[in-house]
This record gives structure tokens, sequence and C-alpha cells, in this order.
């Protein structure tokens, strides 16, 4: 009988371990995948996800993509998303903080070189690269990632509407133009037409490790 009853604990000990180190499993998995707003965070695949618009198709834009923020390079921009650029930073620094570091002080590293960001239409997908006609383009002419002077207001300030009168905008303006790796901006290429501009594209930012 008291080995009977001593199997039986050992059981129930075992099977207590397995259903909480199940769970244990189950909650770190559902951690890897993190969303900030309208932005989805996959530590574990390392990749940032989000929805926008094709706004423009041909001519120069100051950025391709476009998130919700600095207003007045929303007009500047062919991607447009209603994605706050703030949940970006967000979900960059939750999956890799020393790059996010890296982009924030506009450091170009092998890491930020190797960023690799790509717009999926259906079936239809393409590099953010290809969308441009510069060699040489990166993440900092791709996507506007902030700005360490300027974020505080602009990023965690009340929402309010663009203001060309205030007195911080044409020194905000002045000092982000200045710290543009391609100020002059950067031109379209027909790649970017084979996407309907009636349909959202989902854009993927994969970090590298």
């Amino acid at each position: 009988m008291k080995k009977l009853v001593s199997f039986i604990l050992i059981f129930l000990l075992f099977f207590l371990i397995y259903i909480i180190a199940r769970d244990k499993k189950e909650f770190l998995f559902e951690k890897e995948v993190f969303k900030f707003g309208e932005v989805t965070a996959d530590k574990r695949r390392r990749v940032v996800s989000f929805k926008a618009d094709i706004l423009k198709n041909e001519g120069d834009v100051l950025f391709l993509i476009y998130l919700h923020g600095y207003k007045w390079l929303k007009e500047n921009s062919a991607v447009v998303s209603d994605a706050k650029l703030l949940d970006l930073q967000k979900a960059l620094a939750f999956i890799d903080w020393e790059l996010w570091e890296e982009i924030r002080d506009s450091q170009k590293t092998k890491r930020t070189s190797a960023v690799k960001i790509v717009m999926k239409q259906g079936k239809i997908q393409s590099t953010a690269e290809e969308f441009l006609k510069n060699e040489e383009s990166d993440i900092y002419n791709i996507i506007f990632p902030g700005s360490p002077y300027f974020d505080a207001i602009v990023l965690y300030g009340p929402e309010s509407n663009l203001c060309g009168t205030c007195p911080l905008y044409p020194v905000e303006k002045e000092v982000i133009m200045k710290k543009m790796k391609n100020p002059k901006g950067v031109s379209l290429s027909e790649k970017i037409k084979a996407f309907d501009k009636n349909k959202p594209v989902t854009v993927h930012i994969y970090v590298p490790e």
C-alpha cells in the first residue's frame, strides 16, 4: 500500500512539474511576439511589421516610408503608415536594444547596413532598396528613425496639428535636414509601380543578429 501511495505521489509530482514547465514555455513564447500599437515585434524571428499605403509612386522623396510622428515629413514620403514612429522605436529596441541605439545615434555600422526592409502586397514583394534609384540606399533614407533632440516633444508630447509658425518648428526642420544622410532626397524607381496604390502593403523590417 505504501508503495502505491509513493508511486501516486511521485506521479503527481512529475505531472505538476510538467504542467508548470509547459505553461512557462508557452508564456515565454507568447512574450517573443509583442504588439506596440499597430507595430508587431517578433523577437524570435527578429522582424518588425506594420501596415502602410502607397501615396506616391514616382518622383523624389525625402524618405521612402513615413510613420506617424514628424508630420511635415508625411508629404515628403512615398509610403505612409498610420502606425506611430514611437511604436516602431519601441519595437526595434524590444528586439535589439544595442542596434536601436546605433540607429538612434545615426551610426553607420555593419549591423545598421544589414537591416533589411521588405514590402509585401499579396504575392508581390520587393526590398525597399529596389524602390529607390539611389545605389547606396540604407535605413536612414528609407525610414526617418527619429531625433534625440526633438522626440521628447514631437513623439511624447500631446497630439497636435502641424504648426509651421511655431518657434521650434524651423529649428527642428533645419537640424533634421542637416543630419540627413541624403538631404536632397531619393528618387523612386519604376519597381514601385508594380504595387497597387489602392491596396495596403505590409512592411517588414528584418533585424540582423
